[in-house]
């Protein structure tokens, strides 16, 4: 399909617009920064967390707690920082971009095999919704970031539950209506309306279901 090759490359060219940058080249130290993301991915989708179960097991409570601390190197959370820190003002439209090419799925064609499966994406978004770990990485971001990523999260669990693939009865019913007024009233989004509809299309899905 013609989207295929067009996220394809503007996900290649966010890398090569990271590569140019100075922060980004005094932490590399010259290496590309696609190559390690692609390690970086191998090795998150190689150890997810636990989206569920910390209430009977504080012992998963603990490592959900520190779960990127014990999966990725130091340079890695430094970068993803300064990433976050420095390429603010295109957030937005930057997680618009790698949502739409981590779903991508079966659709297009994948031969690095770098993108993460649904289920990889359904126990990191349900980490991040739904496990004291997760909410405590996000409440410890600035808050345009946790509401972008609550939301991201939650649109990856409701497509891993009308695929049936929700192993874990991750209930997001509850939280679309928090987080729509929250991001209703956060002043810096540009595309707030659309979130906001999205939300409520989801919001609709699960009444009919009830």
């Amino acid at each position: 399909r013609d989207e295929c090759p067009l996220i394809e490359k503007d996900v290649r060219e966010f890398f090569l617009y990271l590569d140019a940058k100075s922060y980004v080249q005094y932490l590399m130290e010259g290496a590309g920064t696609y190559d390690h993301f692609k390690r970086l991915i191998k090795r998150l989708s190689l150890r997810t967390p636990v989206p569920a179960g910390e209430g009977i097991d504080t012992v998963l409570m603990t490592r959900n707690v520190f779960h990127f601390y014990r999966v990725l190197d130091k340079i890695d959370i430094r970068l993803i920082k300064e990433i976050i820190a420095n390429e603010g003002e295109t957030l937005e439209l930057t997680l618009e971009l790698f949502y739409k090419w981590l779903m991508l799925g079966d659709r297009c064609p994948d031969p690095e095999g770098v993108r993460p499966s649904l289920e990889v994406l359904y126990h990191y978004a349900g980490f991040f919704l739904n496990t004291i770990g997760g909410r405590a990485y996000l409440l410890r971001r600035p808050l345009g970031i946790r509401l972008l990523f609550s939301y991201y999260s939650l649109l990856i669990v409701h497509e891993a539950d009308r695929a049936k693939k929700n192993s874990y009865g991750i209930d997001v019913f509850p939280m679309i209506g928090p987080l729509a007024k929250e991001m209703s009233i956060y002043p810096d989004f540009h595309f707030r309306e659309d979130y906001l509809r999205r939300l409520n299309q989801i919001d609709k899905y699960y009444l009919k279901k009830r």
